[in-house]
């Protein structure tokens, strides 16, 4: 009777769930030859789930419409003829699908130390509801002007990242994480958070990356706290050409035995700054996501003390928010860095002394939280970019102008933001936007 074989064990297996069943087809290409520059060794497995869409954005590979599974090698090109598994059509926006992704890659590949990324459309702490119909001619002008504003007010700032020109299809690309355009269907945080509770309530992953646009916010690694040790994503938009995978995979192959998981998301953030420098408006960060809890604790504390006291502190919060810059500037979002945030309002003791203890209590404790963070130039000042961003309307205009306010709808039953249900700052939003309309 034939000894089953047992597969070796190696020091890191990185495991990327590739989803370009969307717009995004093109660029990766790009990423999967940063990964086959390095390609799997004997202590490192890079595994790959690829999915390509039946409409294709590029012909390159024999334009493939279906999802195939490999484990990179050097030099290697993403045909059919190379892959370890054909899955056929899988719906890559279901969290059952990057479960059994990473229950394949865990099973067959094990490792010391695992990896998972997230590559595709990000949008941090939901998604968007998909927007099919074309928008009308007043709907494009009004999001040209806006842009427009945007880029005389803040001029290089705003950077080259736009992802829609203004002549498209309004759609919420950036809104959400892994679209699968033949699908329709994308993932909730809640529904990532979900699909990897079992699968690490014993074992959890190393490093949790998305490598997506607005991911590195506190509602994410809130989700993920129990799934990984380390989170790695941006606080902006990314680039098209998103991470440079041989910037961190180069060292990590060279020398497994060196990296935990803060050193490889520590990494992680210097491949990407050395990739893009000052040229592009670009953000990155790695977090210790045993420290979240900490850190999301003490923010209900600074919340609660706002909240409670509001009428007296309204002033201080109100041009702490106005010095906040939003992320991804002319596309309507409300995301900010709460680093910033916090050090407005402790810059104001002697108005606010109470909530400024708060503040700076929150502050530290966030600080001990982020590993590693870098912006460009560009994404500094009133941007802050400290590392961690969280969900911050100005005003309950803005608010009720989000087509994602849902999931910050106290009591929403609808694939429910956990750090809204558990912590105080979705209370404090409301208390806010009651008394700041506009």
């Amino acid at each position: 009777m034939p000894t089953k074989r047992t597969p070796k064990v190696a020091d890191w297996t990185v495991m990327v769930f590739l989803n370009a069943k969307n717009n995004l087809e093109q660029f990766s290409f790009l990423n999967w030859d940063q990964m086959a520059k390095v390609g799997s060794t004997d202590r490192v497995n890079v595994l790959v789930e690829f999915g390509r869409p039946r409409r294709h954005y590029s012909d390159q590979y024999g334009a493939w419409s279906k999802t195939l599974r490999f484990r990179v090698a050097k030099g290697m090109k993403p045909t059919q003829a190379r892959a370890l598994e054909d899955l056929g059509q899988v719906n890559m926006g279901a969290g059952s699908a990057l479960a059994d992704f990473v229950t394949w890659g865990r099973t067959n590949y094990p490792a010391e130390k695992t990896m998972l990324a997230l590559w595709d459309h990000g949008q941090g702490w939901r998604r968007a509801q998909e927007l099919t119909l074309r928008a009308s001619a007043a709907d494009l002008g009004r999001v040209a002007r806006g842009r427009q504003a945007v880029r005389q007010r803040l001029g290089d700032a705003v950077g080259s990242i736009e992802p829609l020109p203004d002549d498209q299809t309004i759609h919420g690309a950036f809104r959400y994480v892994s679209h699968d355009e033949d699908t329709g269907d994308k993932l909730y945080n809640r529904e990532i958070q979900d699909a990897l509770a079992d699968l690490t309530r014993d074992e959890k992953i190393d490093v949790i990356g998305f490598d997506a646009c607005l991911m590195s916010m506190l509602e994410t690694a809130y989700a993920l706290r129990k799934a990984g040790s380390v989170m790695v994503g941006s606080e902006e938009l990314e680039p098209g050409d998103g991470w440079s995978y041989d910037g961190f995979l180069k060292p990590l192959a060279a020398d497994p035995a060196a990296f935990d998981a803060a050193a490889l998301g520590t990494r992680m953030v210097a491949a990407y700054r050395d990739y893009y420098g000052d040229r592009d408006a670009t953000t990155m960060a790695a977090t210790d996501l045993t420290k979240v809890e900490k850190a999301a604790r003490a923010l209900s504390r600074f919340a609660s003390e706002a909240t409670t006291h509001l009428d007296d502190h309204l002033p201080v919060l109100k041009r702490a928010r106005k010095a906040c810059e939003n992320y991804a500037p002319g596309y309507g979002l409300n995301s900010i860095d709460l680093a910033r945030l916090l050090d407005q309002v402790a810059a104001a003791p002697a108005v606010a002394p109470a909530l400024a203890k708060r503040a700076t209590a929150a502050r530290a404790a966030l600080d001990d939280a982020v590993i590693d963070s870098w912006a460009s130039a560009q994404r500094q000042g009133r941007f802050g970019s400290h590392g961690l961003a969280i969900y911050f309307p100005a005003s309950k205009l803005a608010y009720d102008n989000d087509p994602d306010r849902d999931g910050y709808a106290l009591g929403n039953t609808n694939y429910p933001v956990e750090f809204v249900d558990r912590e105080k700052w979705g209370k404090f939003l409301h208390s806010y936007f009651d008394r700041v309309t506009r």
